[in-house]
């Protein structure tokens, strides 16, 4: 059983590429994989929650390239660089950067990535990536050869990959259409906003319709958006020493004036 679980949230663009098929996202607890199927004709597990909704982002255009979460305390690389890198070269570069004057730069893990995912948005829907329009994906064209986005590789490594070799695949999230060859075409099997897992190095060329029983793209050269740690709720100047306001203590340029730093208004709260 490979438990696969429905969620709540509908996929926005088109599955198989057929308008009018209303499809939702699903976790795949074999794998880790998160996918989009028909919401009519498939049957899966469930597993129901309470509480505030989870999964709110709170941006905040730093105007120097990053942007900051404080849903989640990251700081990102606002424009990645275009470049399609194997697992390990994603590594060095996110290990290489230096922006906003800042070297402490790292590729994320998956959950990391994942929250950046815009399940609104979508390449056939809203003609861009599942991500928020703060940020700038970079195009491609793919394996169908349409106008599409990116997927992005995190620090992830699965478990294993295919006949017991260990560590070999790292998970990676596409913010374009998640492209399969099935029926002898290549076609949107897993959504914009999927997540799954390429081999950390190899040649794409090895893989010309996919792997597994939807056939997923094999892509190996992924793009790069580096993270490193932001704002904090927990690291903040008291109210009592900052007027009204609270500042954040490890990012002082943010704070506003009047606490001593370089900016207009407070981050946190």
């Amino acid at each position: 059983m490979m438990g696969q679980t429905w969620s709540g949230t509908l996929y926005a663009g088109q599955h198989w590429d057929r308008p009018g098929v209303e499809a939702a996202f699903f976790f795949n607890y074999l794998d880790g994989h998160i996918k989009q199927a028909p919401t009519r004709g498939n049957t899966m597990f469930y597993r129901c929650v309470r509480g505030a909704q989870y999964g709110a982002n709170e941006f905040r255009d730093n105007g120097d390239g990053t942007v900051s979460d404080r849903a989640t305390g990251l700081m990102w690389q606002q424009i990645d660089d275009g470049r399609a890198r194997d697992w390990k070269g994603a590594l060095a570069s996110c290990e290489n950067l230096v922006l906003s004057g800042r070297d402490d730069w790292r590729l994320p893990n998956v959950k990391e990535l994942h929250s950046l995912v815009d399940y609104t948005r979508s390449p056939s829907t809203t003609s861009s990536a599942a991500i928020d329009p703060m940020f700038e994906a970079t195009g491609i064209t793919n394996e169908g050869g349409a106008a599409d986005f990116a997927a992005y590789w995190s620090s992830t490594t699965h478990v294993s990959w295919r006949d017991g070799h260990e560590g070999a695949s790292g998970a990676y999230v596409n913010f374009g259409r998640s492209m399969g060859y099935m029926d002898g075409a290549w076609r949107d099997v897993h959504g914009a906003g999927a997540q799954r897992g390429d081999p950390k190095t190899g040649d794409p060329a090895d893989w010309p319709t996919g792997h597994g029983p939807q056939g997923d793209a094999i892509r190996i050269y992924n793009h790069v958006r580096c993270v490193r740690l932001g704002a904090t709720f927990e690291s903040v100047v008291p109210a009592a020493a900052c007027g009204d306001s609270y500042c954040d203590a490890v990012e002082a340029d943010s704070c506003p004036a009047d606490c001593g730093g370089g900016g207009d208004e407070p981050i946190c709260g």
